[in-house]
């Protein structure tokens, strides 16, 4: 399990969001199936509810996992998506996992 806006494997907190499932394809290939469960690290918990949006997008963009060092097209599409499918969808509060995995 690991964060799904920074990719620590950290993770605390989930958020249940009203989103539908969501596929996301580009380019014609699926590349991410999106849920509306969403796990968190403490970092990005804090930006999210504080609402920093920026905060949350320029941390995902500094640390989400690039392959081999730097960030495809693809990398980048993936992760403006996903913020946007979460911000645009209510979230309720909070839940603290009962026991944090750390790889």
């Amino acid at each position: 399990m690991i964060c799904d806006f920074c990719s620590s494997p950290k993770v605390k907190w989930q958020y249940i969001t009203q989103a539908p499932n969501i596929r996301i394809i580009f380019k014609g290939k699926p590349v991410i199936d999106l849920t509306n469960e969403w796990c968190a690290c403490d970092m990005c918990s804090s930006l999210i509810e504080a609402e920093n949006k920026i905060g949350l997008s320029t941390r995902s963009f500094l640390l989400f996992n690039p392959k081999d060092g730097e960030r495809s097209t693809t990398e980048k599409f993936i992760i403006e998506v996903t913020l946007e499918a979460f911000w645009k969808h209510p979230h309720n509060e909070r839940y603290k996992l009962e026991e944090a995995r750390h790889v």
